[in-house]
């Protein structure tokens, strides 16, 4: 369970430095990635993320429980809307994102690259600390 947080922690950190640093890119090619088939599958990927950090922190496999618990219920809430409302999610994309200028399309790409990679070191350390040490109610 850990190496799988540790996993997601590492792509997502990738992820938000490549937002930083191709940020002229990802602004390009994110319209042909909003069809509504495309954002099932990532609602159903994102479903997958979610309950796996949720069991996470349930089963108390990572330190920082309580942030990958929010992050895990925040994830699975996305995940659920992306699979269930699609277009919906399409509409809000293109207003908040997609229908303004080039540079505050820039601007919300890096800002949002960056918090993905605060997000995802938080996670490799949350996961690559190990578990906390059992207390004794729960010791045999």
């Amino acid at each position: 369970m850990r190496r799988i947080v540790l996993a997601f922690g590492a792509l997502v950190a990738l992820i938000g430095l490549s937002q930083v640093a191709a940020a002229h890119w990802w602004t390009r090619v994110l319209p042909s990635l909003m069809g509504l088939g495309h954002l099932r599958a990532y609602g159903i990927i994102i479903l997958a993320i979610g309950i796996v950090l949720l069991m996470a922190a349930l089963l108390r496999a990572v330190k920082l429980r309580l942030f990958v618990l929010i992050l895990g219920l925040w994830i699975l809430l996305a995940g659920a809307a992306l699979l269930l409302i699609p277009a919906m999610m399409r509409d809000t994309a293109y207003a908040f994102f997609l229908n303004r200028a080039h540079g505050t399309q820039m601007t919300m790409m890096i800002v949002s690259g960056l918090v993905r990679v605060v997000i995802g070191i938080l996670l490799v350390y949350a996961a690559g600390c190990g578990p906390r040490a059992a207390s004794r109610d729960t010791a045999a």
